[in-house]
């Protein structure tokens, strides 16, 4: 994952109900196989903003804002 170490989001997983489908498959999945996905959504949100650094943000936070 891209600014969160993919051992730890495994982990997470691992030992917390997550409640979405999203969060599931970023923490579930294999480094590779997570920022494939990542990427995907840098994507739409830059196309959306126009701004890297909203785009990288979202990224950052939306799986953990999501579950909390």
């Amino acid at each position: 994952m891209y600014e969160f170490d993919q051992d730890l989001a495994n982990r997470i997983a691992q030992t917390v109900d997550l409640k979405y489908h999203l969060t599931k498959r970023l923490f579930q999945d294999t480094e590779e196989e997570a920022e494939e996905i990542e990427e995907k959504i840098r994507q739409l949100v830059l196309k959306r903003t126009n701004s890297h650094d909203v785009a990288r943000g979202v990224i950052v936070y939306l799986p953990l804002l999501m579950e909390n």
